[in-house]
């Protein structure tokens, strides 16, 4: 039996312009994500993904509708308790790696960890683990300008995966890798996400990728519009 993990329902977003008229980007949005499933959000530029993601993560609200996960509405939560949500049950995958430059490679991967204050030698050991997924444990001590733009994109993987998240979310994760590259880590990435029974979704502008999710959406006029079969 199934089991939904996230649900966004009748969801709208609007954004005020500067000439004090408003932009509607988010109208009646429907989104159902069934746990141990990836879902691909697919859309123009400026179609309102990103928003979305936002959404779906807490970092923003609704103007109007509803986002649950596990049947709770993150629209009832405070501020503390959104940040406490956020930490324990999502991980994030952006277009940029966000590494930070004056820490090695594992010492990234294991910053949500240092965050969460685990032990450092803890947090140091499951970061190894977790290079060792994406074929990194080889680059653990090196630091992020040393590594490609794909090794980079892999070590993020890495960074999100190392608090064991309930949920992954990914804006445009190989977005800044040329299109070989960006196949293999995503594809490692959507292998990642099987073998582990972990949720995802993941926005991309690449058909291709989204082809390999469980349930494939595009987004347009402000709504989902199922392309492969889910559920809304």
């Amino acid at each position: 039996m199934t089991e939904r993990i996230l649900e966004a329902r009748q969801v709208e977003k609007r954004f005020r312009l500067p000439d004090r008229s408003e932009l509607m980007v988010l109208s009646g949005l429907d989104l159902v994500v069934e746990r141990g499933t990836m879902v691909a959000v697919t859309g123009a530029s400026g179609s309102g993904k990103s928003t979305l993601m936002h959404l779906l993560g807490g970092l923003d609200h609704p103007d109007k509708g509803r986002v649950s996960f596990q049947d709770r509405d993150l629209g009832s939560l405070s501020s503390a308790d959104l940040a406490e949500f956020r930490n324990r049950h999502l991980g994030f995958v952006f277009q940029f790696h966000y590494l930070m430059p004056e820490l090695t490679v594992i010492e990234n991967v294991a910053f949500p960890r240092l965050v969460k204050r685990f032990q450092r030698r803890e947090a140091l050991a499951q970061a190894r683990l977790r290079l060792e997924e994406v074929g990194l444990q080889d680059k653990a001590g090196v630091m992020p300008h040393q590594l490609s733009g794909g090794e980079r994109q892999r070590a993020a993987i890495a960074r999100c995966l190392v608090n064991d998240p309930h949920l992954i979310l990914a804006d445009e994760p190989t977005g800044n890798l040329d299109w070989n590259t960006g196949d293999k880590v995503f594809a490692l990435f959507r292998d990642l996400v099987t073998r582990s029974g972990r949720t995802a979704v993941v926005v991309t502008h690449n058909e291709a990728q989204a082809r390999l999710a469980d349930a494939v959406y595009h987004l347009e006029h402000g709504r989902l519009i199922a392309t492969r079969p889910g559920n809304a």
